[in-house]
């Protein structure tokens, strides 16, 4: 049987440092039947002109500045494979990568979605070795290049969208699972670079941007998902906003970090009110005076709940409350 034609788009930004070593990753796969699609969002460095290097063996597309859902949509609607394939423009295929993702995608014709395994890295260092303690907790794709999308799913599901935060993928992969089943296999197919500089931000910023972003996702999703998942997804809102929050105040706490104010406003609405007066604490105080205090507040909530629980006994879940999403079967 004749592979089918695969389409790796490439959304790129300002990644001209990177971009060879991923595009080079894809030009190294085992996989014949390519077409290699790079969207430069209006970059500003040297993007472009290394794009440009490379016009005989890739799809070049220009385009003004709209950010990551047009730029990704921009691709997918240039391109004429039977599989997409999405990879960051500072992101490397596994050799194997593309073959494996198709294989299990032909095994498995009805997902609408295939994600594979993959490790997180910062030069020598790997950061995250499997995604199989993410699978339990959350989305199970940390960057869009563990994904296969059989091109019937992205037409079916439209375009990403256009919100100016970082959790378009997260959007696309739920409204993918809404309609189709997803598979999940264990075999590695890529490897992300964790950069400081990204739009996910430092080590200490990060958590509290992807939780807001992922609220924002699940606010969305209550207006579509079915009757019977939402209260699933309203538990995953209040899950993810504490996380945040949660993070945020390590975060101040032990390096002094202080938490951005866009993104604690999305996870306040959704937290206790003791929680909520934390909040306004980091955000009337200067971060210096906030150390000391946060870390008082830690201790008090922590001796307010070990008394209550002598009079209460143990605080329990709410019936029917999930303590995460359901996984997925795996290939």
């Amino acid at each position: 049987m004749t592979d089918p034609l695969v389409s790796v788009v490439i959304p790129a930004f300002n990644t001209g440092r990177y971009l060879p070593e991923t595009l080079e990753s894809v030009f190294a796969q085992s996989y014949p039947n390519l077409e290699i699609i790079v969207v430069d969002d209006g970059s500003t460095d040297d993007t472009l002109a290394v794009a440009r290097g490379y016009c005989d063996r890739i799809v070049l597309l220009e385009r003004p500045h709209a950010g990551l859902g047009p730029t990704r949509s921009a691709g997918i609607e240039r391109a004429a494979g039977e599989f997409l394939l999405f990879l960051d423009s500072d992101d490397i295929l596994e050799p194997d990568a593309v073959r494996t993702q198709v294989d299990v995608a032909l095994r498995h014709p009805g997902s609408g979605l295939v994600v594979g395994d993959g490790i997180e890295f910062d030069g020598p260092v790997v950061i995250s070795a499997s995604l199989y303690l993410d699978i339990v907790r959350a989305c199970p794709a940390k960057t869009p290049g563990l994904t296969l999308v059989p091109r019937t799913a992205a037409d079916a599901v439209g375009a990403l969208c256009t919100t100016p935060e970082g959790a378009q993928d997260y959007d696309y992969y739920l409204r993918i699972a809404r309609r189709f089943p997803v598979t999940i296999h264990s075999r590695r197919v890529a490897r992300w670079r964790f950069r400081p500089d990204s739009m996910s931000g430092t080590a200490d910023e990060r958590q509290l941007r992807w939780s807001a972003n992922a609220v924002g996702v699940y606010e969305r999703e209550l207006t579509r998902c079915p009757p019977e998942d939402r209260d699933l997804v309203q538990a995953m809102i209040a899950v993810q906003a504490r996380v945040g929050f949660v993070h945020a105040c390590v975060a101040v706490a032990t390096s002094g970090t202080a938490p951005e104010a866009a993104y604690l406003a999305v996870v306040a609405p959704h937290l206790s009110w003791r929680e909520r007066f934390v909040v306004k604490l980091l955000a009337a105080v200067p971060t210096s005076c906030a150390r000391p205090v946060l870390r008082g507040t830690r201790a008090m909530l922590h001796v307010t709940r070990r008394v209550t629980r002598r009079v209460t006994g143990p605080v329990r879940s709410r019936p029917g409350t999930p303590s995460g999403p359901d996984v997925p079967a795996r290939d």
